[in-house]
């Protein structure tokens, strides 16, 4: 018989928290895990055929997800033979596509160092490596990061095309 059985439940009870489709607005004081759906339906629905979220939204939700501490499960409401929708393999491809690029921001990263969200997008952390998840560039076409005051920063590399900036003054600006 095992000491300890983890359960899913919301209330303040259990072994950690688990908002289903809602992501917290900040990161919770225990462990969490939110749980999402592809199409707001738990299992097969023709009708719901229609209305799946993008790659885009659902990379983006399991950003925020990271950079709050949490972890992602996604329901892919599969059809009742176990097979998978067209469009459920689609939507899942284009997450694979951002992942095999961009995993290393994701896979054993933690919460934000930092207290503010940025109105342009989120942060993850892995040992003393920041990343910086840019939804939104300024009009401006530069982003300006506030430096983190535990680590000097040597060099900011833009994951996607591996190009290396350079931190200027107390601000890293990524054009």
């Amino acid at each position: 018989m095992p000491l300890v059985i983890l359960s899913k439940c919301n209330f303040g009870i259990g072994d950690f928290e688990c908002p289903e489709q809602t992501v917290p607005a900040a990161d919770l004081t225990r462990p969490w895990e939110t749980c999402q759906t592809m199409n707001n339906s738990w299992g097969y629905t023709k009708a719901n055929e229609k209305w799946y979220r993008s790659s885009k939204s659902i990379v983006r939700e399991l950003v925020d997800v990271v950079s709050k501490n949490g972890n992602y499960l996604l329901n892919i409401g599969p059809k009742g033979d176990g097979s998978m929708t067209p469009k459920s393999k689609t939507v899942l491809n284009g997450v694979a596509k951002w992942m095999k690029k961009n995993s290393e921001s994701i896979y054993g990263a933690v919460k934000s160092p930092f207290k503010k969200t940025p109105s342009w997008g989120k942060y993850t952390r892995k040992g003393k490596m920041v990343y910086v998840h840019v939804n939104k560039w300024p009009k401006n076409g530069k982003l300006a990061v506030k430096r983190y005051k535990k680590y000097k920063v040597k060099k900011v590399t833009c994951i996607s095309n591996g190009r290396k900036k350079r931190r200027k003054d107390s601000l890293l600006i990524l054009r």
